[in-house]
């Protein structure tokens, strides 16, 4: 008996004991939160999904991170993402640091079905904003489709596929064509207030799409309701008749000031092309007069849509500047030709291709500006091996990694960017945001901790599907999501980010 005792004993003593204080401890790591100003070398302690503390010596967990020479960054928050209702894109979503993903573009409608697709959790946080044009399909054409990471012609309807898409159907898309009435009107906004009372975060308004049949009348009906419900329109704001032409922002800019509305353009860069300096000097003059508005780009000269969309019925070499040659095939890598344009666009409208349309002088403007978001305007990714414009996979870290090193922006200006900026954007709206974007206590637990020396994206157009470089380890809700640059896929720490709705 004496001899088990002893046993028992030493095993007591050599065993370490846990106070049970922390769930998990970052130690040593480089903490930046760009709201307070904080950057210096410290530990951060995580209890019960929430930032417990932040100081030197922190001790007492079962986890701990050695974060020694890296960066403790806030998880990266990205407002434009078509790739977020699929795991496949979640995953590399993740891989890029980035913890929380909304579908504000396009949106979703109903929303309640893509809200609640990943009933046990999720790779990452998401979210989706009410799609106008999805409601406007709804009632004109009574077509629902949900969301844009839908295959066929869900993905046609969201993205507003013309000509082919519509021959084949046997009829109009009466939502992308045709005015509607004040009673279409009226349906419409009440398929989006039920959007919004179910959580949805902003109201999704693709102009550009469903321009010829998108009026003044109509366009000043959606900001008054917006103002009037406290809710942000996110847009696509409609492309000029030539490269550089500021008419849509105008337009935009205009609405908004009359009516009190809360705006965001998505995409400046890959709308403002040669014309970036004038474009962001609207939004500036705008904010000045007291205009709520915001904007966001993405690092890549090329964008990306589908290859029977609403601009390719215009005159689009004018528009964008550019020729055939200019659009990629990602799936082949090819570079098309007049007639290989138009064949793919009447046999697969749905088809996704990269359009080689800016410079770096062009985009790199943007990517500095003040208060500028970062943003990737990820395409839809169903599968793991769906080639797509590498935007939705390298993103992040093509910003934080070689534009901060190349001297673009500064380490901290581009945090902010993906993290606080974005939060404060939606905080209004959806309060859970007010506990997202920083490092402080009492802070959602959602953190990137990256190598800035390394950290790069390596999705190319050529081979997109990489995912990004020096991304070392993601904590979603307390929960160790990515370590050692991995993807743990047994942790679905994510959920769906909502308004409180009615």
């Amino acid at each position: 008996m004496r001899f088990w005792l002893l046993i028992l004993v030493s095993f007591l003593l050599s065993t370490p004991t846990w106070s049970g204080s922390y769930d998990l401890i970052i130690k040593n790591g480089r903490v930046i939160d760009t709201e307070t100003g904080l950057d210096r070398i410290t530990d951060v302690a995580i209890s019960n999904g929430r930032i417990e503390a932040i100081g030197d010596n922190l001790t007492d967990a079962p986890q701990l991170i050695d974060a020694s020479g890296l960066v403790v960054a806030p998880g990266f928050i990205d407002l434009h993402s078509h790739a977020v209702f699929s795991d496949a894109g979640q995953f590399f979503h993740l891989s890029d640091g980035v913890t929380s993903a909304l579908e504000l573009e396009a949106g979703a409608h109903p929303v309640g079905d893509p809200l609640s697709r990943f009933p046990n959790g999720s790779f990452i946080n998401y979210g989706s904003a009410a799609g106008y044009l999805n409601a406007r399909l709804a009632v004109k054409d009574g077509i629902y489709r949900a969301h844009s990471g839908d295959k066929g012609l869900a993905l046609a309807n969201v993205f507003g596929v013309y000509g082919a898409t519509r021959a084949a159907l046997g009829y109009p898309l009466h939502a992308m064509f045709e005015e509607s009435s004040d009673a279409d009107i009226d349906a419409t906004l009440l398929a989006i207030k039920q959007d919004l009372d179910d959580g949805a975060i902003g109201i999704a308004l693709l102009a550009d799409y469903m321009s010829e049949g998108l009026s003044t009348h109509e366009l000043r009906r959606i900001f008054e309701f917006a103002a009037d419900n406290k809710q942000i329109i996110i847009t696509h704001m409609r492309r000029p008749a030539r490269r550089g032409d500021p008419a849509g922002l105008n337009e935009m800019l205009q609405m908004a000031e009359e009516t009190g509305a809360a705006l965001h353009i998505c995409h400046i860069n890959s709308n403002a092309l040669n014309a970036i300096d004038t474009f962001l000097g609207m939004i500036r003059d705008a904010r000045s007069k007291g205009v709520d508005v915001s904007t966001e780009a993405y690092p890549y000269t090329a964008s990306s849509t589908l290859i029977g969309a609403n601009a390719f019925s215009r005159d689009w070499r004018r528009m964008y500047g550019t020729d055939y040659s200019d659009i990629e095939d990602p799936e082949t890598g090819q570079r098309l030709t007049e007639q290989s344009f138009n064949e793919l666009r009447t046999s697969e409208p749905n088809h996704a291709i990269i359009q080689h349309v800016s410079k770096p002088e062009w985009l790199n403007p943007a990517i500095a500006e003040p208060d500028v978001i970062i943003a990737s305007d990820a395409m839809p990714k169903p599968t793991m091996d769906f080639r797509v414009h590498p935007r939705g996979i390298g993103t992040f870290s093509r910003v934080v990694g070689p534009m901060v090193r190349e001297g673009v922006l500064t380490l901290n200006d581009a945090i902010a960017k993906m993290t606080l900026l974005p939060a404060q954007r939606l905080e209004r709206m959806a309060p859970s945001f007010a506990h997202k974007g920083r490092l402080q206590p009492g802070m959602d637990a959602d953190i990137t901790i990256f190598d800035a020396t390394t950290v790069t994206d390596r999705a190319t157009y050529a081979d997109p599907n990489q995912t990004s470089e020096g991304i070392i380890h993601v904590i979603i809700a307390g929960q160790i999501a990515l370590t050692d640059s991995k993807v743990v896929d047994t942790v679905r720490a994510g959920g769906a980010l909502r308004a409180p709705g009615k």
